[in-house]
């Protein structure tokens, strides 16, 4: 597997200009270009429901909130990241490691966790082609006693998918989800096919960005970075607090990077397969 001309085009141009994101057709105004502003520090306080409305589902294993959203609701941005991978995977030369899975049969994912092992994982959120366009759906425990359901959810999601995609998936998302399934006594959990794009990125890129975290290669590949994103280190904290006092204002910011990854992650798809 090789960098598609794009990827090759977007590395050989940081000899010449540097870290700093190319600039966007048309700049937000009030923003530097090519910044996302993800969580602004906006008085945005108040119960889950007035902040993100979703819909609360009863499953087998208990309740869960579901938010959904389509890509386009987060600006055009996404919609064209999900359109640059949507249009490789449909391509005369589509990648190589999507085999012959249809993109209305690739599901992008991620997950939030309290911590890296032996705690509750909270959030599963997912990304893939709907009837209307692409779609993303995030599955939110509000509290503890909600995490079976969560769970059970998105075991469900990922085993009708044809193609799982990941970024360290291999080593923490699927290991972490398999774990809490089987603390939960909920069976276990077996993706079709998984593509876990982290090992990818490591061999094709090896040190020539300093490492390999999903958000260096936004910066370097999507040439695009984030303002007022919520620190990793900061979200087990943040949805303790949430438990606690019921302010979902920190949930907003969660909510936002886990959408932001996965749209991330389908459009480095699209630069790092061939």
């Amino acid at each position: 597997m090789a960098l598609d001309r794009n990827a090759r085009r977007r590395l050989s141009a940081l000899g010449r200009d540097g870290d700093a994101p190319a600039a966007p057709a048309a700049a937000t105004p009030g923003r530097r270009p090519g910044v996302l502003t993800v969580g602004d520090p906006e008085d945005r306080h108040g119960p889950l429901e007035d902040l993100l409305p979703g819909l609360v589902r009863e499953v087998d294993e208990g309740e869960l909130y579901e938010i959904t959203v389509p890509v386009a609701a987060l600006g055009e941005w996404a919609e064209q990241a999900v359109r640059l991978w949507e249009q490789a995977a449909r391509g005369e030369h589509a990648p190589r490691a999507l085999g012959n899975v249809p993109p209305e049969q690739v599901v992008f994912f991620d997950t939030e966790t309290t911590a890296l092992s032996n705690a509750p994982l909270f959030l599963v959120g997912a990304l893939a082609l709907g009837d209307e366009g692409p779609v993303i759906r995030q599955l939110l425990a509000r509290d503890y006693a909600e995490e079976p359901a969560v769970l059970a959810e998105a075991r469900r999601l990922l085993h009708a998918a044809e193609l799982a995609v990941s970024y360290n998936g291999l080593s923490f998302d699927v290991p972490y989800l398999r774990d809490q399934l089987r603390y939960h006594r909920l069976g276990p959990i077996e993706l079709r096919q998984h593509l876990d794009l982290l090992p990818v990125a490591r061999s094709r890129l090896g040190r020539s960005l300093g490492n390999c975290k999903l958000q260096t290669l936004e910066l370097h590949l999507c040439r695009r970075q984030r303002g007022h994103d919520i620190a990793v280190a900061h979200i087990p904290q943040a949805y303790h607090d949430f438990v606690a006092e019921g302010d979902a204002w920190q949930m907003c910011r969660i909510i936002e990077h886990n959408a932001y990854d996965i749209v991330t992650l389908a459009e480095l798809t699209a630069y790092l397969m061939d």
